[in-house]
């Protein structure tokens, strides 16, 4: 569970808050409930856990991408691989889409890079 304070959006028929971008998060807790999600895991899993959402993607146009590291800053380094090496939209897939859903997903990344 996070506390929030600020404006939310209830949704769907389970009543759950979703928190707005206005919305001030003031301390993570951990969830106290068998909700599915994975704010009790730690940064390094939640981040390869997206990145293995977003795998079958690359892997779709003969690409994928490894999951090298996070550091103090939130900076992730990944490795692309097989068709993404050499591909000129590689780095707009790096930005818009793999940076984009890390970022959505998890607010500690502030970045991603090639390693």
């Amino acid at each position: 569970m996070r506390v929030i304070v600020g404006s939310g959006v209830v949704i769907g028929r389970t009543g759950r808050f979703r928190p707005t971008s206005s919305s001030l998060e003031i301390a993570p807790m951990g969830c106290e409930s068998d909700c599915g999600c994975q704010a009790n895991k730690p940064l390094r899993e939640r981040v390869a856990a997206v990145i293995d959402t977003l795998r079958p993607m690359l892997q779709s146009d003969g690409g994928d991408i490894e999951f090298v590291d996070i550091d103090a800053d939130g900076v992730v380094s990944v490795r692309l691989q097989g068709a993404c090496m050499g591909c000129p939209s590689a780095s707009m897939t790096l930005s818009m889409g793999i940076e984009r859903q890390l970022k959505d997903q998890i607010p500690e990344v502030k970045r991603v890079v090639l390693a």
